[in-house]
């Protein structure tokens, strides 16, 4: 119900404000967020988890794989096949960058990659689908 929803995003965003770095949590809230579509909020909490990932990268207490890893995860909540999609919409724009950027951060990250060229495939970029693909 209606009711349930709002009660699971209030616990969801009172576990976020306790631990705003925790992958699976960001992910989860992520989800739900645009279920209830909240897209800047969810977009907010992306761009609040990629600067976090980035601090401890550039401190040096996270490797360019574990970057990677949890950039891509948290890209694939954004383009989940549970939620609706329509022609404009940000977030999946917004799960191709992140998917970059993991893929520039660790390109053995097989992950990123099949999600980035699921990206461009349905953008009908074939030729950088393949490309990526197959290197």
């Amino acid at each position: 119900t209606a009711g349930e929803g709002s009660h699971d995003i209030e616990t969801l965003r009172l576990a976020y404000r306790e631990r705003p770095t925790e992958p699976n949590l960001v992910t989860v809230y992520v989800e739900h967020l645009l279920k209830l579509d909240l897209h800047t909020e969810a977009l907010q909490v992306v761009d609040e988890f990629e600067h976090a990932v980035g601090r401890v990268l550039k401190d040096g207490l996270l490797e360019n794989r574990g970057a990677s890893s949890l950039l891509s995860m948290v890209a694939y909540a954004l383009t989940s096949s549970s939620l609706e999609r329509h022609r404009g919409q940000i977030e999946p724009l917004r799960a191709q960058q992140l998917n970059s950027k993991a893929v520039r951060l660790d390109p053995t990250n097989w992950s990123a990659r099949i999600n980035l060229a699921h990206s461009f495939c349905m953008d009908a970029n074939f030729k950088k689908c393949v490309k990526l693909l197959s290197g």
